[in-house]
């Protein structure tokens, strides 16, 4: 017999999906926060006290960060399907990808200590990748349905952009500590531990709204409720998914096949991997990159991740809930500008050695743009092609993401490491004569970054203002 709630779906969504959704997310400190333990797993693995001593051939957290990412991405089309077609797939999806993922994380644990670089491959880069992309799929397509029963997907979209913002930014100096208490594998095991125990018994509450698990008595007619809703359509008319809402019922079911052959989705997928490219670069080598540039400390180091994680989570929501009303050519052309100041200005903040808060202001900008631009994919591919399509391109649109995710850390990496050049086997400078010219690599990376945004945006303009070539 199916639960009964006797209320509305707003306090069903509010009092049982948001915490579950919450809890679910427990892996997101090793996914979206894994910037904090790139440092401590690179000096461990390869035995050494200073990032001088790394070249590129040594970044193997990142390397195997970006395998995850890219191997996530990958997951949602295959998982799509799984998690929209019954109750019984979601719940398989989150067991799989708990016990994928907690493998993963045990086998990258056990290749630190040992010092074994391919047991951090086979244990972070796949399983971790093939586990986390399950439970990626479970928070965006599970949470987006629920909300968007109450007809606000983009506030869907905006909670779990917020609660992967709000994981990081408590690791930002949690993780520190908790190395420092227990050491990078015990770090490792008990974020292990804690994600089972939080997303583990979240699986009995995972029941999708089409399943009528859950009803919801109303003593209004079926002519209220239809009143009701269009005068939830007209308050909300002009935004991109009062307009997606409106369409719904005339948008027919479109093969896949068809669908990747629209210029919709090559605008939308190249669109969102040069638009993404710097913030994932700057991400996830935001701790090396504070160090090789500004000798940083730990707290320093702590303290940046944590504003950045904070204006993301906050950006996400607001997004989220303004999404709604506003048309997302207007809020791609926002982000777009900001992440111009922001990249253009990390690559200026290096090049002139300026003070570490323009750095800080300038990482808070691309950490708005960066936030804000993750919330619109998966409404891009709502509004672009429909309710009916969603489940089935979300994770082809992805793919940008998934492919910016990969190579962006790689060449900010790449840059970084071009310190070592000027470092000997100890760690110390050796006469480069004129200034420091592995600066100017850090700088270029940056600037390239900021000369792809206009082209990203434009992209993702048209993208979401062309309509579907309907077979």
């Amino acid at each position: 017999m199916g639960f009964k709630w006797d209320s509305s779906k707003e306090k069903y969504v509010a009092l049982v999906i948001v915490p579950v959704v919450f809890f679910l997310s427990s892996f997101i400190p090793l996914l979206y926060g894994w910037q904090a333990w790139v440092l401590p797993v690179q000096l461990e693995t390869y035995n050494v006290t200073s990032l001088n001593e790394l070249s590129f051939k040594d970044g193997i957290a990142t390397f195997i960060s970006s395998l995850c990412i890219f191997l996530v991405t990958i997951m949602t089309v295959f998982a799509g399907p799984l998690v929209t077609y019954k109750t019984w797939g979601v719940q398989l999806a989150v067991f799989a990808g708990i016990f994928l993922s907690s493998i993963g994380i045990c086998l990258t644990a056990v290749g630190i200590s040992a010092t074994k670089g391919w047991l951090l491959w086979v244990g972070f880069g796949v399983l971790n990748g093939l586990g986390f992309g399950l439970l990626v799929s479970v928070m965006n397509i599970f949470t987006i349905q629920w909300f968007r029963e109450i007809g606000r997907p983009g506030l869907g979209a905006g909670y779990v952009g917020f609660i992967s913002g709000l994981w990081p930014a408590i690791f930002a100096y949690a993780t520190p500590a908790l190395i420092d208490w227990v050491g990078v594998p015990g770090s490792l095991y008990t974020l292990c531990i804690l994600m089972v125990c939080l997303s583990g018994p979240t699986i009995i509450f995972l029941h999708k709204p089409l399943d009528n698990w859950v009803s919801f008595p109303s003593s209004k007619s079926q002519d209220q409720d239809s009143e009701e809703e269009e005068g939830f359509l007209e308050s909300t008319k002009g935004s991109a998914i009062a307009k997606e809402e409106k369409e719904t019922s005339s948008k027919e079911v479109i093969p896949l096949s068809e669908m990747l052959k629209t210029k919709q989705y090559l605008q939308l997928v190249f669109g969102f991997f040069l638009f993404l490219y710097p913030g994932f670069g700057a991400k996830l080598v935001m701790t090396p990159l504070l160090v090789s540039y500004f000798d940083s400390s730990v707290s320093t180091q702590s303290l940046v991740s944590f504003l950045f994680f904070v204006f993301y989570a906050l950006t996400r929501l607001i997004v989220g809930q303004v999404a709604d009303k506003i048309p997302l050519q207007r809020l791609f052309l926002l982000f777009g500008v900001l992440q111009f100041i922001g990249v253009t200005g990390l690559g200026c903040v290096v090049f002139f050695q300026l003070d570490v808060v323009v750095f800080i202001v300038m990482e808070l900008f691309l950490a708005i743009a960066f936030a804000g631009t993750k919330v619109l994919l998966s409404l891009s591919s709502l509004q672009v092609f429909g309710a009916q399509n969603f489940s089935k391109i979300f994770g082809c649109v992805l793919q940008g993401y998934g492919t910016a995710g990969a190579i962006g850390p790689i060449t900010m990496w790449a840059a970084v490491s071009q310190k070592s050049k000027y470092y000997n086997d100890q760690g110390q400078p050796l006469p480069t004569g004129d200034g420091q010219p592995w600066l100017l690599a850090i700088a270029l990376w940056f600037w390239l970054a900021s000369g792809m945004t206009p082209v990203a945006t434009f992209l993702l303009y048209r993208g979401v203002s062309s309509p579907m070539p309907y077979a």
